[in-house]
C-alpha cells in the first residue's frame, strides 16, 4: 500500500535496543499529526540452537527446547512493549503486534494484514552499514513506503521539509505521489522537489561535436550549444513542474533541475535546502552491491545523515 488515504495504522518496528524509547515516542507523533493509528510490530527471531535436549529430570525424555525459548521470548516481549506503549499518548489508538519468524518476512505480512501506510524503523548507532540489516531488507521489499530514522536523528526530526530526488521514471512517480500526501498530512510543510539530469553544458557540448565528426557537418556554434542546453534544461523543469502540480497543489513547493553528478548535486541540495527527510522511489536493484536506491549509493545517503523515505513503486 503506498498511500495514507486508505491506510489504517502508521507502523514502527520495536527491536528493545537503546533507540526503542525516542523510536516510538517519534512515531507516536507522526501518527498523530496523520491522524492515524499506531501498530507496534516486535518479531521474536526463532531459537537457532538445537531443536531438542535431553531432560535432566527424567532422562530419555525430549523436551522442545526451541519451542520453550521462542515462547519465553515471546512473553518477555510482551512485557517490553506493554511498557513501552506508556510513552505514548493515551489518546492514541494502539495495536501491539509480536509475532515470531524471519523478522522483515513478519513485519512485511503484518504490513499487508494491518494496512499499514508507512513503516518506521530505527538504525542502530554504529558505521555507515552497522545496525542496519532489517531496515535494509525492508526498504527492498516492504510493501509500503518505508521511513528509516538514525540513532542521532530524533532529537532534531524536521519531517515537515522533504527533500525529493525525483528521476521522472515511473518508481519515483510513486514517490511523488507519497511524498506530497504525506507532507500534506503533516501541514505546515515544504517540499523541496528536484531532478538531478546527467546533461551538463560540457557533456553536451562534446556530445555535439562528436557527432558534427562522425557526420562531417560544421561544428555547432557556442551560442547554439547553449541555446540547446537551455532548452533540455527547461523541457525538464516543466516536466517537473507539472509532476508536481499534479499531486503536490496544497504543499509549498520549490521546484528545480539540477546539472551533474546525482550525490554531488543531491548533496549540494541538502546543503542549500537543509530538509529533514530525504524521499526516493524504490529501484528493483536495492539490493545489489553497493547497495542503490535508484542512481545513489546508500552510503551516500547515510553520510548526509538524515532520515530516508523510500517509496515501492507498485502498490501490493
Amino acid at each position: 500500500m503506498t498511500n495514507l488515504r486508505e491506510c489504517h495504522y502508521i507502523g514502527v518496528a520495536i527491536g528493545f535496543d537503546a533507540i526503542a524509547p525516542d523510536l516510538i515516542k517519534f512515531a507516536g507523533s507522526v501518527a498523530v499529526k496523520l491522524k492515524k493509528d499506531l501498530a507496534l510490530i516486535h518479531v521474536v527471531e526463532p531459537w537457532l540452537g538445537p531443536t531438542m535436549t535431553w531432560s535432566l529430570g527424567a532422562p530419555g525424555t525430549l523436551l522442545g527446547a526451541s519451542e520453550l525459548f521462542d515462547q519465553n521470548a515471546k512473553e518477555l516481549a510482551d512485557s517490553r512493549l506493554t511498557e513501552l506503549a506508556s510513552l505514548l499518548p493515551q489518546t492514541l489508538k494502539i495495536k501491539k503486534v509480536n509475532v515470531i519468524g524471519p523478522v522483515a518476512e513478519m513485519i512485511n505480512e503484518e504490513v499487508t494484514k494491518l494496512k499499514i501506510g508507512l513503516m518506521i524503523v530505527g538504525k542502530k548507532p554504529g558505521g555507515a552499514l552497522s545496525g542496519f540489516s532489517t531496515a535494509l531488507s525492508l526498504m527492498g521489499s516492504a510493501p509500503c513506503p518505508v521511513l528509516v530514522m538514525g540513532a542521532d536523528q530524533f532529537n532534531r526530526p524536521q519531517v515537515e521539509k522533504l527533500l525529493l530526488a525525483d528521476d521522472l521514471s515511473s518508481n519515483s512517480g510513486k514517490a511523488c505521489e507519497f511524498a506530497y500526501e504525506f507532507a500534506g498530512g503533516l501541514a505546515p510543510s515544504k517540499m523541496f522537489h528536484i531532478h538531478v539530469s546527467g546533461i551538463t553544458k560540457d557533456s553536451l557540448k562534446t556530445a555535439l561535436e562528436l557527432s558534427a565528426n562522425a557526420s562531417h557537418t560544421p561544428q555547432i556554434p557556442l551560442d547554439s550549444v547553449d541555446k540547446v542546453y537551455h532548452e533540455v534544461q527547461s523541457a525538464l523543469l516543466e516536466k517537473l513542474r507539472q509532476r508536481a502540480c499534479q499531486v503536490g497543489r496544497d504543499v509549498e513547493q520549490n521546484v528545480s533541475v539540477r546539472a551533474g553528478q546525482v550525490q554531488d548535486e543531491l548533496g549540494a541540495a541538502v546543503a542549500e535546502f537543509k530538509p529533514g527527510v530525504l524521499v526516493f522511489g524504490r529501484h528493483k536493484r536495492v539490493h545489489t552491491k553497493p547497495f542503490f536506491i535508484g542512481r545513489v549509493p546508500f552510503k551516500s545517503m547515510l553520510a548526509m545523515n538524515l532520515p530516508v523515505l523510500v517509496v515501492p513503486e507498485v502498490e501490493s
